[in-house]
């Protein structure tokens, strides 16, 4: 196999694949040029001959917004349409696949922490960092409490509402009859908390209580904080 090289490109040579599945929010693009800013482009932009992004469109965007003019790229040459198409896809979807050891993950945090290291850098939020300590520090004890989403909260994920409820009780479905668009119910706490985590992991945003305007992992660090008390 030819090794691969890393080769400086314009931004302004580079073009974007116009069938890119993949989103990208303005906090999410943020969090990326924080993290060139701080540990550099460490993660080149994948091409085709042509100079059509395969894998990278987020990276971009984040060297823009830096106001870069160059960015390190690798120019995939060997592969077909098929597989530039799949590649794309694959690029992305493998990394969401991926999960995380909690007791690894609160290790790693906690010596940030105690480095005095920004580790919002790393992508997790302050309320998410929180939680996973939190949790560790409670020794596991508490994980049957980390459920966040209780009976009548209703999230609110761009346009559409996420409304969880007690199967003998109907009524907060009647109450949202004029919302502006409705999507899914569910009965179980726990299924809201995965729809509104997976939600995160495609957009970067987090989803909002419609009672309080608190994010997802706001309300998580608060009712994980009166649980423990």
């Amino acid at each position: 196999m030819k090794p691969l090289t890393i080769e400086p490109m314009a931004i302004a040579r580079l073009r974007p694949f116009a069938g890119n599945a993949r989103t990208h929010s303005k906090k999410q693009i943020r969090q990326i040029a924080d993290s060139i800013a701080r540990f550099g482009f460490t993660n080149p932009i994948l091409i085709d001959n042509d100079g059509n992004i395969i894998a990278g469109h987020g990276r971009l965007e984040a060297a823009k917004r830096l106001g870069l003019k160059d960015v390190p790229t690798i120019r995939l040459s060997g592969l077909d349409a098929a597989q530039r198409r799949a590649y794309a896809l694959a690029d992305n979807k493998l990394a969401l696949n991926a999960g995380w050891d909690p007791g690894a993950l609160a290790v790693e945090l906690r010596a940030l922490a105690d480095l005095r290291f920004d580790a919002e850098l790393t992508g997790f939020s302050c309320a998410e960092i929180e939680l996973v300590l939190d949790d560790r520090a409670a020794g596991g004890a508490n994980r049957e409490l980390t459920t966040v989403t209780r009976s009548a909260d209703q999230w609110l994920i761009e346009r559409h509402r996420i409304l969880c409820i007690e199967p003998h009780n109907l009524t907060p479905i009647d109450r949202m009859r004029d919302a502006e668009r409705f999507v899914f119910v569910a009965c179980e706490p726990a299924l809201c908390d995965r729809i509104v985590h997976y939600f995160r992991q495609l957009t970067g945003e987090d989803a909002t209580l419609a009672a309080s305007g608190q994010s997802f992992a706001d309300v998580a660090a608060q009712r994980r904080q009166e649980s423990l008390r």
